[in-house]
């Protein structure tokens, strides 16, 4: 895992006790040890068989399936190590490349996105190093190292203060495709010394594994010991300052790959096992270590099937980009939010009409008058077959004037807000005036603001709200002037 390395220049860390923690390595075990484990080859060819399903469909479809586990897999490699935070929506979102998935990455910051991009690139050039039929080599390990660790620009040490406590320290990581210069030991949080190989063995050691790794013995062996060899060997030597633990889940999903095309899949929510698992094989039970990298691969032929049968199905994302373009206009804004803005822009109108026709009613002794709101559903449209009634709120609201004796005159009418289908910003919302008296007659639309006006505020801008004002008055003098002519023609009927 992460290096947090002992500095051998703290105060209480002398020469000796270096020399101590050295003397604590035990190399990794031989080929020789780990083929006595068992693995159970029956469940490893049932799951195995479910990729023959997606070969059946072509090479496309089985790269892309197994690509996407590749991923998932790259992704939760760095998240394991704590370099940033993760979560299974976030992971499968990347790994899938589903809707907004850039977005997502972009939001975790540039840092975090070189990482993964960084870690992504090094698992698709597994599949380039296989197809190239190349020993594995020193070289290339420390290679991987370097694609792996490209963008990281520091790494955390734990260094001891004295035997009960520690401080940590984050340092220049600038090693990176180098083997180690100084010890990196582990010092566990209960102040455990956990030992990796000494400096000055490492390279020997190195040597020893890839010879290992180009054996006979290990060539005829099944991936999964391939697998758990590789990985533990490589956590054991620690070469690396930094980024051992994504170097070996690297390198056992190289011989995953070869054998059986998955990677080895390793969820940031598999940590506690996965450290468990690596803390039985440090006292002797490789079996334990083996079978989490057996259960990790079945996972991953579970996964690759999984993505594959997705693949058959209508994508997740454009079914909810369907779902929202139904509740939303060409101009991109939700339907409710638009019915809601034209609500506003009535609501506001109805205000300013019943002020002013209160203070009309004052003037003129009128005996009565009063305002209704209505529903929208029904009303005729003066906007014509691009329009519509709002679906939410009041949508309308209607009057009534009525003089007082001798007079008997009355009008009645009714005001609606229209709604343009598209509501682009440059439509309008109409407010409409139906008059009732003393006939009926069409809808006349007396007053237009733009959809983008509308919405662009919380509120109406002050200057909208004095256009609807000086709006309201003119449509209040048509009105008057109606009912004072039936009243006149009333009067005269009655002989005043």
């Amino acid at each position: 895992m992460s290096a947090q390395d002992l500095d051998p220049a703290a105060a209480v860390w002398t020469p000796e006790m270096v020399r101590e923690a050295d003397g604590r390595y035990r190399p990794f075990p031989s080929m020789a040890e780990w083929l006595k484990c068992a693995v159970d080859e029956r469940r490893w060819a049932q799951a195995a068989a479910s990729l023959e399903e997606v070969r059946k469909s072509g090479k496309e479809a089985l790269a892309h399936s197994l690509q996407i586990v590749r991923r998932v897999a790259a992704v939760d490699t760095g998240a394991l190590e704590g370099l940033y935070p993760a979560d299974r929506g976030f992971t499968f979102t990347v790994a899938t490349q589903a809707h907004l998935w850039e977005q997502q990455l972009e939001k975790r910051g540039n840092e975090t996105k070189r990482l993964i991009e960084d870690q992504i690139e090094a698992y698709d050039r597994i599949v380039d190093l296989l197809n190239n039929q190349q020993p594995l080599t020193e070289a290339a390990i420390r290679e991987f190292h370097r694609s792996l660790c490209r963008s990281q620009k520091t790494y955390e040490v734990r260094v001891p203060i004295d035997e009960h406590s520690h401080r940590v320290e984050r340092r220049p990581f600038d090693e990176k495709g180098a083997y180690k210069t100084r010890p990196n030991h582990v010092l566990t949080i209960d102040g455990k010394i956990h030992a990796h190989c000494p400096v000055e063995q490492t390279g020997p050691e190195m040597h020893r594994l890839v010879d290992e790794l180009n054996s006979d013995q290990f060539a005829s062996s099944h991936p999964v010991v391939q697998a758990a060899f590789v990985h533990y060997a490589l956590v054991v030597i620690h070469p690396f300052v930094d980024g051992n633990g994504r170097v070996a889940r690297l390198l056992a999903s190289l011989y995953l790959v070869k054998q059986a095309s998955i990677p080895m899949l390793v969820l940031l929510d598999d940590r506690s096992r996965y450290l468990h698992a690596l803390a039985d094989a440090d006292q002797g039970n490789l079996q334990a270590w083996l079978d989490f990298v057996f259960e990790r691969g079945t996972d991953a032929f579970r996964l690759v099937e999984a993505s594959f049968h997705n693949g058959h199905e209508h994508p997740l994302d454009e079914a909810l980009s369907e779902i929202v373009s139904l509740y939303q206009t060409k101009g991109k804004y939700e339907v409710e939010s638009v019915d809601d803005a034209a609500n506003a822009l009535l609501r506001t109108f109805q205000d300013a009409f019943s002020q002013q026709l209160k203070q009309a009613s004052t003037k003129a002794n009128f005996s009565t008058y009063e305002t209704h709101d209505l529903k929208g559903a029904g009303f005729a449209l003066s906007g014509g077959e691009g329009f519509r009634s709002t679906v939410r709120g009041y949508g309308g609201f209607k009057y009534s004037l009525v003089t007082p004796p001798p007079a008997q005159a009355q009008v009645h009418g009714m005001i609606h807000v229209e709604v343009p289908r598209d509501s682009r910003p440059e439509d309008a919302f109409l407010i409409c005036w139906l008059s009732t008296s003393p006939q009926e007659q069409a809808p006349e639309t007396v007053f237009r603001a733009t959809v983008a006006e509308c919405m662009s505020a919380p509120q109406l801008t002050p200057t909208l709200k004095l256009l609807i004002e000086m709006r309201v008055q003119g449509l209040l003098g048509r009105i008057l002037k109606v009912l004072v002519g039936l009243a006149a023609r009333d009067l005269t009927r009655r002989g005043y």
